[in-house]
């Protein structure tokens, strides 16, 4: 995993009916950056969109963290449908602030000498963030807005194992 993904996003959160999980996958340099995301949604316990080919994302420009020098994008937006389908769906996370930052090495190496070398010889720069916010989902049939449903208690995650796009 550490030596394809440089970050990723991750969500699930519960909106009325509806239980969303999102993955926002970004490869390595040597993988050109390539984006994967995935989109699993189900309405009552039953699965109504979960083909990756039908999902693009969106993210807000990132601003740098503090912590950890590494950029995030505060709000996040997936689109899942084709123009053949009657039903398509969009959701929207906003963040609130993060409620978890950590550097994810040195929690696994208290040495910070070993750490260090350890950084050095592998390229790894981790951090871990988790936040809070708004969840909202738009549900549409044939372009029509039918449903709407938000949550205040969306949890997501970003997972860097790599330095920010552009200097890894």
């Amino acid at each position: 995993m550490m030596d394809a993904r440089n970050h990723w996003y991750w969500a699930r959160t519960e909106l009325g009916p509806y239980t969303v999980a999102t993955a926002d996958m970004v490869a390595h340099k040597k993988y050109g950056y390539a984006t994967t995301f995935n989109f699993y949604l189900a309405r009552d316990g039953k699965t109504v969109a979960d083909d990756q080919d039908k999902v693009d994302g969106y993210r807000s420009a990132p601003r740098l963290q503090e912590d950890f020098g590494k950029p995030m994008s505060d709000n996040l937006k997936y689109v899942y449908g084709s123009p053949e389908d009657d039903v398509s769906y969009v959701l929207t996370l906003k963040k609130d602030h993060n409620i978890s930052a950590m550097d994810l090495l040195s929690k696994a190496i208290h040495n910070r000498y070993v750490l260090s070398l350890f950084k050095l010889f592998t390229g790894l720069s981790s951090a871990y963030y988790r936040m809070i916010g708004e969840a909202r989902l738009d549900v549409y049939h044939q372009g029509k807005l039918v449903e709407t449903h938000v949550s205040d208690k969306a949890i997501w995650e970003l997972m860097y194992f790599g330095d920010p796009i552009g200097t890894d």
